[in-house]
């Protein structure tokens, strides 16, 4: 979308929002006729803060004279954690110059203070979580003029901020609410749910983590229309205040609009989002069975006017997991685990401040050296916005968690700025826009050095304007003779000197230094260019995706062999090569006009279809040579499944090897349960297929003096395990295809699985141990996957038991 089409349609939401607020005074009139005052939905002035940042000229001089990214959610966030806002205020030339697009404040609201505890760190930070009102200003941010005076700072460098807000719960301490909030029709009551606060939460059920109070804290009655219309003002107040953008803190157990619970819809986030900030994301921490991540996603996007969404914590600990071992394996990295969101809704990190400051410091240990490392990966790729979270002076890794050398107000440690750190956001901030690839040092790509990784972005336009970062935690790596996607030209490293120089798609000279971060980069001012990606490929399977790219060009059009065409706008992605036959190709041709001079542009990929490689499975699983399970029927007690006595050998179709999950191995493994699938034995007679899977317990290997989890009772009782049979009928008329087949997009039950189209797949059997999502067949028509409610508990109920599907 050009700017001129964001202006447009800002100005287009802007218009939609101002409908939206006359409907919301309407519903307040209706509400104080019953007896119940409401705050008023126009305390705050309607600021846009697009069109009052990005929009605005002088804005817009400063944030290009430091480079920054146009869209926020393109950008580097620093979380000035636990800084003021007269702290930030004071480092702003410096958070500018150093290429953070963003920086993320704590929240404002008014909190439950302990005076006792001064502005020490341990046991007192996490009461900056814990509100007390709606209003504006806190002993650790400052005042509502402090937060006046940071916003415009801001925006004199052309940096956009981002507030945290606690939007679920106020503090758990009543007598710490004010007077004004003390009404317990605001909160949900105490009696939702069990334990001796109301905070006893089943995490595989969402009305528990909705409607329950997190860690005792009162959970804001969010089925309460006055309840989200002060919130509503609160964050409007703020806009006008000049904040740009919110990070919603708990978003999960905030109920989606489209959740019912006791019989209660909910209009909270339709209410509270409509506020004129441009860029909205929620912690949606990952790993609830029956959280939809994607509609979180799709829901602070579409409710800003420059995009939104959520959290990406599953990639955290991957990217830790290969910083702590030093194995920075594509493998490792690569795989961005999305929830079925889009990669440009995801916000990003090596650690976040839970990760860092909580009971468990899951990430409190890693070195600053290792944290440089994570951040070449999170910051120079090309998903999301990602999230440099400001360390306490002195505090983390060999160190105590907080060493108490600076205070709750004070600016954290200086790795925010520090050189590798900073050519990072450089990098990323020149490299806007442009594609990625992923490769590890060495010019033998079978014999890697999977300690040194490079991640390259480029576009294919023959001028030297690409770049690539490596983070490399062994010695010296050559990178003379690799393969790589950067144009012909010198590329210099901004942090360690030196350069390396790509001639005819290789390097041809070029050393990353040893145990350090190198950014090899070259700003040029592009040149008008239409483009389409992958620039030659082959593809295996049904199809291929190819993106399609311009710069300072209109009139943007496509054609493809196949017969398709159409208008496109950067970054649009097109699907070709269905309709060809192995061994025959498809060529995409993309052209528009410069809007420097008039002239044509045009542009051409080629794409060409081979053969599915394969897999040999057999060399590293035990499979059925001699058949695909016996005929016989199998008996079922309702409610109690089958005796296994009725299964044997002869019926064994697969076996793997146990404790094959590298996860348990991490140093948060505590997360892991650790049960593996072990092997899969299949019966069938003239109208069922019966499955039964062998399951083992590998506790003994990752710790022989622990017996969890089965010290917690049956494993199909009290663990909520889920996992997916995928069936190939050979009938080719009830192929799933791409993707499962999931006409709503993402992956089943938030799984991250994907079916590329190289598989044939007929069925998909989607199963829970406890039953609490499942079990559910999954066929062609997968209308709705993605709605957990359609396919919970209720389902399961239908089958009797989790250890049969027909």
């Amino acid at each position: 979308m050009t700017r001129v089409e964001r202006r447009q349609a800002a100005r287009k939401a802007r218009t939609i929002k101002t409908w939206k607020k006359a409907a919301a005074g309407v519903a307040a009139v209706a509400t104080m006729l019953g007896g119940m005052g409401v705050a008023s939905t126009a305390l705050a002035s309607d600021r846009d803060s697009y069109q009052d940042t990005v929009g605005n000229a002088t804005f817009e001089q400063a944030r290009e004279q430091y480079g920054l990214t146009e869209s926020m959610k393109n950008g580097a966030i620093l979380h000035a954690w636990m800084w003021s806002f007269k702290t930030i205020t004071e480092h702003m030339p410096e958070i500018a110059a150093a290429g953070y697009t963003s920086v993320q404040t704590e929240p404002m609201s008014k909190i439950k203070e302990v005076a006792a505890n001064g502005k020490k760190f341990t046991e007192n930070w996490y009461y900056v979580y814990q509100p007390a009102n709606t209003s504006i200003g806190n002993f650790v941010v400052g005042s509502e003029d402090d937060l006046k005076e940071m916003t415009a700072t801001a925006h004199k460098y052309g940096v956009r901020v981002i507030v945290d807000v606690v939007a679920n719960h106020f503090t758990s301490d009543w007598s710490a609410i004010d007077s004004d909030w003390q009404n317990k029709d605001y909160f949900h009551s105490r009696s939702n749910c069990g334990g001796n606060d109301g905070d006893q939460i089943n995490y595989s059920s969402r009305r528990d983590v909705t409607q329950c109070h997190l860690l005792g804290l009162w959970d804001l009655n969010t089925q309460n229309q006055y309840v989200a219309d002060r919130m509503q003002d609160f964050l409007k107040t703020a806009v006008a205040d000049g904040v740009d953008g919110f990070r919603f803190d708990a978003a999960k157990h905030v109920e989606l609009p489209t959740e019912v619970f006791d019989n209660k819809t909910s209009n909270y986030w339709n209410t509270i989002l409509n506020n004129g900030s441009q860029f909205q994301y929620g912690e949606v921490l990952q790993g609830d069975s029956g959280l939809d991540y994607k509609a979180y996603a799709d829901l602070f996007a579409n409710n800003s006017s420059d995009g939104g969404g959520n959290t990406a914590s599953n990639y955290g600990k991957s990217v830790r997991a290969a910083i702590s071992s030093g194995n920075l394996s594509t493998k490792m990295v690569q795989n961005i685990d999305t929830g079925g969101a889009k990669e440009d809704q995801l916000v990003t990190w090596v650690e976040s401040h839970d990760n860092y400051a909580n009971g468990d410091k899951e990430s409190t240990y890693l070195t600053n050296d290792q944290i440089v490392f994570g951040w070449a990966i999170v910051g120079s790729r090309k998903a999301g916005a990602p999230l440099y979270f400001n360390r306490p002076v002195g505090s983390g890794g060999t160190n105590a968690q907080f060493a108490e050398q600076s205070q709750l107000g004070d600016a954290g440690g200086d790795m925010w700025k520090n050189k590798s750190v900073v050519a990072v956001n450089h990098f990323r901030n020149a490299m806007d826009g442009k594609s990625e690839y992923l490769q590890n040092c060495g010019a033998d790509q079978n014999n890697a050095n999977k300690s040194c990784l490079m991640i390259e972005r480029f576009t294919k336009d023959g001028t030297a304007n690409d770049g690539v970062v490596i983070a490399n935690m062994g010695g010296d790596q050559s990178l003379a003779g690799m393969s790589t996607n950067l144009d012909d030209g010198v590329y210099p490293d901004e942090v360690n000197g030196g350069s390396i120089t790509v001639s005819g798609g290789k390097i041809t000279s070029g050393t990353a230094k040893g145990n350090a971060v190198s950014a090899y980069y070259l700003k040029a001012e592009a040149k008008p260019y239409v483009s389409a990606e992958p620039s030659s490929a082959t593809f295996s399977g049904s199809s291929v995706d190819v993106t399609l790219r311009a710069s300072k060009a209109e009139n943007l059009k496509y054609t493809t062999s196949e017969g398709k065409s159409g208008t496109f706008k950067n970054g649009d992605v097109i699907t070709v090569g269905s309709s060809i036959s192995v061994g025959e190709s498809v060529t995409v041709t993309v052209t528009g006009t410069s809007t420097e001079d008039g002239s044509k542009l045009t542009g051409k990929t080629t794409v060409t279809k081979t053969e599915v490689a394969k897999q040999n499975l057999a060399s590293r699983y035990g499979t059925n040579k001699v058949g695909f399970g016996v005929k016989k029927t199998i008996s079922f007690n309702a409610g109690k499944g089958a005796s296994i006595s009725d299964w044997d050998s002869s019926m064994l179709i697969a076996q793997g090897a146990a404790n094959d999950d590298p996860r348990v191995y991490r140093p948060n493994s505590m997360y892991e349960v650790p049960i593996d699938l072990y092997a899969l034995y299949g019966a069938y007679d003239d109208d069922n297929l019966y499955l039964m899977w062998e399951m083992t317990n590998v506790q003994d290997v990752v710790d022989t003096g622990d017996d969890y989890p089965l010290s917690q009772g049956h494993l199909w009782q009290t663990q909520n395990l889920p996992f997916h049979i995928a069936i190939d009928t050979k009938d080719e008329s009830t192929r799933v295809g791409k993707d499962g087949g999931l006409s709503t997009g993402g992956t089943l039950w938030a799984s991250g699985i994907k079916w590329s189209g190289e598989q044939n797949v007929n069925k998909v059997v989607t199963i829970s141990t406890n039953g609490s999502n499942g079990p559910w067949i999954y066929k062609g028509d997968a209308t709705g996957l993605d709605s957990n409610a359609e396919y919970g508990p209720a389902a399961n109920a239908k089958t009797n038991t989790n250890a049969y599907v027909s």
